[in-house]
């Protein structure tokens, strides 16, 4: 083998030593044979594992750790997330009692939750900025009791047009912050979710030291594996990790039904289950009993594609959207339709994502500023150059296998519904 194949045999190699040290890590014990470190940190790091996999490892013998001089950069990394992650805790909790203060109920999501009460350390889950949910209703409050304290907007999201919530900066915080008032979203190509019932089971709990609350664990077990789909499964290891830990920790307080009557409630009865289980073949580990067997079509195969593409994901050089891999797939007369479809976008998406082309130009002016951005940005993936095709194909191919397991599990969910194991999307 050369070339292209040759790259692809090693990165197979170092994905399969990571997912052991990976498993190691999480079942708190040692690999046999010690990894190729020079190639296995870089892949840790790009899969956002390093923090978590830091402390088992050190307690490793000796032998089996990286050398003197990776060993010393890495403890000087740890050290400095530290840092990190202790300012990023009393960022939480200054947002956190701002908006206790304007009367606002928050729930925490994702990271800020699961590194306090999954995590063995809130420095082994690094995270790019704080997910917090509020109602609808109080997003205008909650904003301006942010504005209060020195946080200032990026868009012009509200409730009831594009976005599903608002992205708001700090000057002196390194992360931001995003208020969703929805957690489901048009381009997430899954059934569509009410969520107003969600305020009706949320649970009181204390993070970075403030009263807040939570989604119940079920719920919020349906929402990592939802996640993880509304991004097409193209996700860091660190989020197949969070389920993982998540079950670790919960499995003795979660009920087997209860759970897979919450991926009913979801509409998605099959593919949340069969998402929990793909976390697990991704960290190399044994799937609960919590959570019921799944079982694939004779012959699919999708649950180890899945697996094999989330451990090679870093090492794709283009990463197309859904849209685009289409079009590199498509037949010559049906690339046309896919352009119109690329431009044509909501009018909600284009007020939001172009505001001042549509004040002076109306949706008119607007779709114009769309087609001009749509040529910046994907001309080189539309249009690749001859040494950028090779890559741009392996891409769509990619998206192609990607597309054709969302269908196939969408298959899968309309069978368990027909079979009166519907559920109420919340």
């Amino acid at each position: 083998m050369t070339g292209a194949a040759d790259n692809r045999a090693v990165c197979g190699k170092c994905a399969c030593e990571l997912q052991h040290v990976l498993a190691a890590a999480i079942t708190d014990s040692v690999v046999e044979q010690r990894p190729d470190w020079s190639t296995l940190l870089p892949l840790a790091i790009q899969q956002q594992l390093d923090p978590f996999l830091f402390d088992a490892i050190i307690k490793w013998p000796l032998h089996l750790q990286p050398d003197a001089v990776d060993r010393e950069h890495w403890e000087r990394q740890q050290r400095q997330r530290v840092v990190t992650a202790v300012r990023r805790d009393e960022q939480l909790a200054q947002i956190l009692e701002a908006l206790k203060r304007a009367g606002v109920p928050t729930v925490t999501l994702k990271g800020a939750w699961l590194a306090e009460h999954v995590y063995g350390d809130i420095t082994q889950r690094p995270m790019s900025d704080h997910d917090l949910m509020i109602r609808p209703a109080d997003a205008q409050r909650a904003v301006v009791a942010l504005r209060e304290i020195g946080y200032e907007t990026t868009d012009n999201s509200e409730p009831g047009g594009w976005s599903k919530g608002v992205v708001l900066k700090h000057r002196q915080w390194l992360h931001g912050l995003e208020l969703q008032w929805s957690l489901w979203h048009e381009s997430h190509h899954l059934p569509q979710q009410r969520f107003d019932s969600l305020w009706e089971c949320i649970e009181p709990t204390v993070v970075a030291g403030v009263e807040a609350f939570a989604l119940p664990l079920s719920v919020h077990l349906a929402y990592l594996a939802y996640h993880i789909m509304a991004h097409q499964w193209r996700v860091p290891i660190r989020s197949h990790l969070d389920v993982v830990l998540f079950l670790r920790r919960y499995a003795g307080e979660l009920e087997g039904e209860v759970v897979n009557a919450e991926a009913r409630r979801w509409g998605l009865n099959y593919s949340i289950p069969f998402s929990w289980w793909v976390s697990h073949g991704v960290c190399g580990v044994k799937t609960p009993e919590v959570i019921a067997a799944v079982e694939e079509s004779a012959g699919e195969g999708h649950m180890d594609k899945l697996v094999a593409m989330a451990l090679q994901m870093p090492h794709r050089e283009v990463v197309l959207s859904r849209l685009l891999g289409q079009y590199h797939k498509a037949a010559w007369w049906q690339r046309g339709g896919l352009v119109l479809r690329a431009l044509l976008a909501a009018p909600a998406k284009i007020r939001h994502d172009f505001p001042q082309a549509v004040r002076w130009g109306g949706l008119v002016g607007g779709y114009l500023a769309r087609g001009v951005d749509l040529i910046r940005r994907r001309r080189r993936d539309l249009m690749p150059a001859d040494g950028r095709q090779a890559a741009v194909q392996a891409a769509a191919d990619d998206m192609e296998q990607r597309l054709n397991i969302e269908t196939w599990l969408r298959q899968q969910d309309v069978e368990l519904r027909e079979k009166g194991e519907g559920g109420s999307n919340r």
